[in-house]
């Protein structure tokens, strides 16, 4: 808790808790983690929490997942959190996926049926991390998915194997009428 303040000095708004260390201090951690997070006003995804940040009339969501596999809850979890907000209005969503294989350079098959099938549903943006390697970005029907974002930060060692990282950016056009 006493870190989430680095968050807000970073201009970080948003994180996804969704990762395979979120219950390394138990449920305790966990909690003591969302109230930090509560405290200093930064919203956080996890499975069933979703953020939506309305930025000059444009609705955008966050969904954040494990896809270690090709996860049954997961994709039903996806596909009925889509349908829900896009009946809510929202405009742009994008799915963050903690998956992959460490030190890994191209992503596995259950990342890209995983992330494909996100698009499928009507998800606009994957955004993939945990390699801490790059993996690549395709481009499926239109549609971004970013792999692995590589190392830009992490805070389990200060020399990087691999120090090549990307921050992604992406362009939202939305149609006004």
């Amino acid at each position: 808790p006493s870190y989430a303040e680095i968050l807000v000095r970073g201009g970080v708004e948003a994180v996804t808790l969704a990762n395979n260390h979120t219950l390394d201090y138990g449920e305790a951690g966990f909690q003591d983690t969302v109230n930090a997070l509560n405290k200093f006003g930064i919203a956080y995804t996890h499975y069933e929490t979703v953020i939506i940040k309305e930025i000059k009339g444009v609705k955008i969501a966050f969904l954040g997942y494990t896809g270690w596999g090709y996860d049954y809850y997961v994709r039903t979890s996806l596909e009925k959190q889509v349908k829900e907000l896009r009946a809510a209005g929202v405009d742009f969503i994008v799915a963050s996926f903690h998956w992959g294989e460490m030190r890994v350079y191209e992503p596995n098959s259950n990342q890209k049926k995983m992330a494909r099938f996100a698009i499928d549903q009507g998800v606009d943006l994957v955004i993939g991390h945990h390699p801490h390697v790059l993996q690549g970005i395709e481009v499926y029907r239109g549609k971004n998915i970013v792999y692995s974002l590589g190392n830009f930060c992490y805070g389990g060692s200060s020399i990087s194997r691999d120090p090549d990282t990307m921050i992604y950016q992406q362009i939202i056009n939305v149609d006004p009428s």
